[in-house]
């Protein structure tokens, strides 16, 4: 299990977790309706000072709680257990964190003597370690980056900009209705998946190897897979353009524009705009951390 967590996190869970799960009691069939707007007005703030990403380590934290007892856990039990790790919870709070998970799916009532996880809420907690996992690496390799400075992320930028603009303009000239129909299908998802990371993360890695299959020249394809092996890079370059101007599922829509319409030079030009406005996040993050 991971280290404790931080100051920031209590402070979360105490001003915003009990009134999220408080919104949530109040619609169980045998408690109180929350009615009141004053109420209500509290509820929304504190979920507005509650990020995902501590929502996330909470859940988390009281997954593995479970996912490390053999028998039942109630309300009290978890408490304690989230106390050892630096979670001072109420008991009351607990058992609502467990009515939460029960909603979800991830937790099994087991008549009064507590929950145990559910096949759901085993899932749910590998997905969560994983993903605490990438977040550590990409926080690890971007504290890395801002103090070694920004040329291995640049020069790999520019790489794939001088590849990437060919394999575009190659693929308005060749590109088969079967390369359209997969180069279109992953810029639509893009545009969907633009506030979800991950999913933008690896479908933006098959629409770029999509268009490059589709320009036809293998030399060209090879050299842009190869400098995108580099998974660790790409999840600091992530991390980087969550903080910049331009969405990670976005300009996908204009390549993939012009390339169904058979005109090179737009699709080049499309591809370009693409890669400079990644450069362009980069660079700004780096000039922030005062190193451009």
């Amino acid at each position: 299990m991971r280290g404790k967590p931080g100051k920031t996190l209590q402070a979360a869970v105490s001003r915003g977790i009990a009134g999220k799960l408080r919104a949530h009691n109040g619609m169980k069939d045998n408690g109180p309706p929350i009615s009141s707007r004053k109420r209500g007005d509290e509820t929304r703030m504190a979920q507005s000072r509650t990020s995902g990403t501590e929502d996330n380590e909470v859940e988390r934290l009281t997954l593995e709680v479970l996912a490390e007892n053999m028998t039942p856990v109630g309300a009290g039990a978890l408490a304690e257990a989230l106390r050892s790790h630096g979670l001072s919870l109420s008991m009351a709070t607990a058992g609502r964190l467990l009515w939460d998970l029960d909603c979800k799916g991830y937790t099994e009532r087991r008549s009064n003597r507590g929950r145990v996880l559910s096949p759901s809420g085993k899932a749910r907690l590998e997905e969560l370690r994983a993903a605490g996992t990438r977040e550590m690496l990409a926080r690890e390799l971007l504290e890395e980056l801002a103090s070694s400075g920004p040329k291995k992320l640049l020069d790999v930028l520019g790489a794939r900009r001088a590849l990437e603009r060919e394999t575009a303009r190659l693929a308005a000239i060749f590109a088969t209705e079967r390369d359209l129909q997969e180069i279109g299908n992953f810029a639509a998802l893009l545009d969907i998946r633009s506030g979800n990371e991950n999913a933008a993360e690896t479908t933006d890695r098959k629409f770029h190897e999509a268009v490059a299959r589709a320009g036809g020249n293998l030399v060209l394809a090879a050299a842009m897979n190869l400098i995108r092996q580099d998974t660790e890079l790409a999840h600091v370059l992530t991390a980087i353009r969550r903080t910049g101007k331009h969405p990670l599922g976005g300009y996908h829509r204009p390549i993939y524009e012009a390339i169904a319409a058979k005109d090179p030079t737009a699709a080049e030009q499309a591809m370009l705009t693409h890669i400079d406005g990644i450069i362009g996040d980069v660079a700004a993050f780096f000039r922030e951390h005062h190193h451009l």
